[in-house]
């Protein structure tokens, strides 16, 4: 595996991409499917659902600072033509418990429903932030405490007072914020699928694994053998492709091939300090892990695995840019006959595509291979 000092640097120019960052911008007439993240009009802090109660009905909404990639902040504005639906990430919807009309009672989470205290109006403010007004009590969402709100100020409904306690600016996300995603179908559309038919009268000597069959007249039909059927997709940002890329340098078969390397076969002092660094030798300050993925790619080129191949060829296809990936996975037919019978079954994920994108393209390339009636999307963004 002979690798010239020329290669080596090639491949250990390579540095990390980071997703443009688009400036936020607000909005006082919400769009329903759409999602933000909901500021405080006093300062800088966020509508948050606590880290530890994050799964859990009943956890009290508070204020807290903007963290970067935290989707307890991140809230998506559904129009139930009733009110509005103010649904977190983890598909909860954010209302006043107990149908309470209390001032004072608190604002949480709770498991999707259509009563009135998880439906708000959104009012329009002159200076531009908006007020939720809870349906059932006709009381406002309401920073507790008010003025400048610390992190972990709790979230409560109180009377219209007209204080900053009860404004709030929506910032609007777009595609450019994705960081990943990723498309899940819920059931299969039998358009998609092509058949193989059969006499009714060999329907005893078939077995369908699949599940996927009709019937019609004297014929019963199965999925053919051979054909691949979409069954999922997820976006990987450039972050996240980094640390696959990264982790993969700690495979043992990867690892081994890097102490071949240095023991002879690659002449070259960076790569020396690679291993070194990698753990093969004293820990060498101020590398740059870069030069790891470098290698990285250099062993995957070898032919040390075929699919992983494909990932690293994708996050890299923009020359010596490591961005994210597309992985598209594919239900695969297969069929199996002995003695008469007949066998057909799929396996799920056998075939793996990869394509690259860059953050910002998420808007033009986020549609599925196939048409898809049935299906749902979780979005992660900065």
């Amino acid at each position: 595996m002979k690798r010239t000092m020329s290669l080596v640097l090639t491949m250990a120019m390579i540095f990390v991409m980071a997703i443009p960052v688009q400036a936020r911008w607000e909005v006082q007439t919400p769009t329903s499917g759409q999602y933000y993240r909901i500021r405080y009009a006093n300062n800088h802090r966020y509508l948050d659902i606590p880290s530890e109660g994050y799964s859990n009905n009943g956890t009290q909404l508070q204020l807290w600072d903007y963290a970067e990639g935290n989707q307890n902040q991140i809230f998506k504005l559904e129009d139930t033509g009733n009110g509005w639906h103010i649904v977190a990430q983890n598909g909860k919807i954010v209302e006043v418990r107990n149908s309470s009309h209390d001032n004072g009672a608190q604002v949480a989470q709770w498991g999707a429903h259509n009563l009135n205290c998880g439906l708000w109006n959104i009012v329009s403010n002159k200076n531009g932030s908006v007020s939720f007004q809870n349906r059932e009590s006709g009381k406002y969402l309401n920073v507790y405490g008010g003025g400048d709100a610390q992190n972990g100020n709790k979230i409560v409904q109180w009377y219209n007072d007209g204080t900053i306690a009860m404004r709030f600016y929506l910032e609007i996300l777009s595609y450019e914020d994705v960081i990943s995603a990723s498309f899940d179908r819920q059931s299969l559309d039998i358009s998609e699928v092509q058949w193989t038919q059969y006499n009714k009268s060999l329907k005893p000597y078939v077995t369908n694994y699949t599940g996927w069959t009709y019937e019609d007249n004297n014929t019963f039909y199965v999925p053919k053998s051979g054909q691949k059927i979409f069954a999922t997709m997820e976006f990987l940002d450039p972050l996240t492709v980094t640390k696959l890329l990264k982790h993969e340098t700690y495979k043992p078969s990867i690892q081994s091939a890097i102490k071949d390397a240095v023991s002879g076969e690659v002449e070259s002092n960076i790569v020396s300090t690679l291993a070194e660094q990698l753990g093969f030798g004293s820990k060498v300050q101020g590398i740059s892990v870069n030069l790891a993925y470098a290698m990285l790619k250099i062993l995957a080129d070898e032919g040390e695995n075929y699919n992983w191949n494909r990932f690293v060829d994708a996050a890299y296809s923009n020359g010596n840019i490591i961005q994210g990936v597309i992985v598209y996975n594919y239900y695969e037919i297969s069929s199996w006959s002995s003695n008469g019978t007949r066998q057909v079954y799929y396996q799920k994920g056998t075939t793996v595509e990869y394509k690259p994108w860059t953050g910002s393209n998420f808007a033009d390339v986020h549609y599925t291979p196939v048409a898809v009636n049935h299906g749902e999307w979780s979005l992660r963004f900065k």
